[in-house]
């Protein structure tokens, strides 16, 4: 048996897992801020204590397709987990920040005594190595949240890898978030925030379109979040409240003029971060399990 229970006969038949399957390892730095509790699934294991973190999942993963990127820095499997352990919890009670450092991949070990040596190993020896306790690194911090083990379960079961636009929006967000913890970078992870948004209107509009709307259009996705998501604006531009933000961001010049930096406001990247989480979780698993807010 795999570690965290990950055996074929728990995966759906979305990928093959029967050959050259790997285990891919990835510490978690300290310098994040982690939610409590333990995961042990079908699709991985998430494991935090005093001196190491890391997740591990498995994964044979072949990219066939006819673009490739040699700076991709997760595995598909590994947006699929981060990005269910993120949306698990609510983004108003405190800014969760996974921030995964250096990935190792080895074969399936059969205990998670073995997979703990395994990652201890890497936290000692690999450099670069994630900043962690065990290598001399400041300790953990942790949240007050606890993971939502029947979301997380929903989320994890309904986000396909194979869904390419939908792990570009989740990567965005996870690595936003990577960005966010480093002030100085604080512009660019709000840059990569507008990714993700773009990514929930595109995924709106196809929400549409399967649910029987020819042609949907800006208004009509528009028209869906604020009637999925009640705060009195029914009517208005998909994330409207950032589109001119955007602009400024994207185009340097532009009708609304010239910036030698784009004028964000942390507040509105923070807002926008909450409700793409938000939104994010509802187009996944087809339920609101919390609300957008201004």
């Amino acid at each position: 048996m795999a570690v965290g229970h990950i055996v074929s006969s728990d995966v759906k038949p979305e990928r093959r897992r029967t050959r050259g399957a790997l285990l891919r390892i990835r510490l978690l730095s300290s310098i994040g801020l982690y939610p409590q509790g333990t995961i042990r699934s079908a699709k991985g294991i998430y494991h935090l204590d005093e001196q190491l973190a890391f997740v591990a999942v498995q994964t044979d993963e072949q990219r066939t397709h006819a673009y490739w990127s040699d700076l991709t820095l997760f595995a598909f499997e590994e947006i699929r987990f981060l990005s269910a352990l993120l949306l698990s919890m609510r983004p108003d009670y405190g800014v969760l920040r996974l921030y995964p450092g250096g990935a190792h991949v080895t074969e399936v070990v059969s205990t998670e005594a073995d997979l703990h040596q395994l990652a201890s190993n890497l936290a000692r020896n690999v450099r670069p190595a994630a900043s962690v306790p065990l290598s001399g690194g400041s300790p953990y911090s942790m949240s007050e949240q606890r993971i939502d083990i029947k979301l997380y379960k929903k989320l994890v079961a309904s986000i396909s890898i194979r869904d390419h636009l939908m792990m570009r929006g989740l990567s965005a967000i996870l690595k936003a978030d990577m960005l966010q913890v480093h002030p100085e970078f604080a512009e660019e992870a709000n840059t990569i925030l507008y990714i993700a948004m773009e990514v929930a209107f595109q995924l709106t509009l196809r929400h549409l379109k399967d649910s029987g709307k020819a042609n949907p259009t800006a208004l009509d996705a528009g028209d869906f979040l604020y009637l999925t998501f009640p705060n009195h604006l029914p009517g208005r531009k998909f994330f409207e409240d950032y589109y001119e933000d955007r602009i400024k961001t994207f185009h340097p010049h532009s009708r609304l003029g010239t910036f030698a930096f784009p004028p964000l406001l942390a507040s509105h990247a923070y807002g926008l971060r909450a409700g793409l989480i938000a939104m994010f979780q509802y187009l996944i698993t087809k339920n609101r399990s919390y609300t957008l807010w201004d």
